[in-house]
């Protein structure tokens, strides 16, 4: 089983100093979310990748009063996290494109693989998405997970 909120908390521990050392401010709206199936150090990471991306956007957009939010809600069949930031929006066209493997805009070394293997973490192992919208000054990655599947579904 896994805790939204537990899982989140695991992927903003590990880069927490490279918050302060970036001057990045982060801001946790974390509400109480059922429990899902699945392993909870595939949602850490997949939470781990989306802040390390919204970090190096900041530090090469050298953003003026850097910000990244996360934030967690549910409804009765779904928990929705999102993770937003100020750093300049996403500029590849279609946005969707960002998702596929291999793609990367990074000067120093990159596999171009995070957020592919994020997407893919989501939909196989938790049948949720992944998307992502450009918002004011900023980008929006929104993460999807059903509560529960029907009787006729297993993960």
């Amino acid at each position: 089983m896994v805790f939204p909120k537990d899982a989140i908390l695991q992927g903003v521990k590990i880069v927490k100093s490279l918050f302060k050392l970036s001057g990045i401010e982060l801001e946790l709206n974390l509400n109480s979310a059922p429990a899902l199936y699945g392993q909870q150090n595939g949602l850490a990471q997949v939470i781990l990748s989306l802040l390390q991306n919204s970090i190096r956007i900041h530090k090469s957009n050298e953003s003026l009063n850097p910000w990244i939010k996360i934030d967690l809600k549910s409804n009765d069949e779904e928990v929705i996290i999102s993770v937003l930031d100020n750093g300049g929006g996403v500029k590849q066209k279609p946005l969707e494109s960002i998702f596929k493997p291999f793609l990367s805009d990074k000067k120093s070394p990159s596999t171009g693989l995070g957020l592919y293997m994020s997407r893919l973490v989501i939909e196989e192992k938790f049948h949720g998405t992944v998307n992502v919208e450009n918002i004011e000054d900023g980008a929006c990655f929104t993460i999807t997970i059903p509560i529960k599947l029907s009787d006729n579904q297993a993960y």
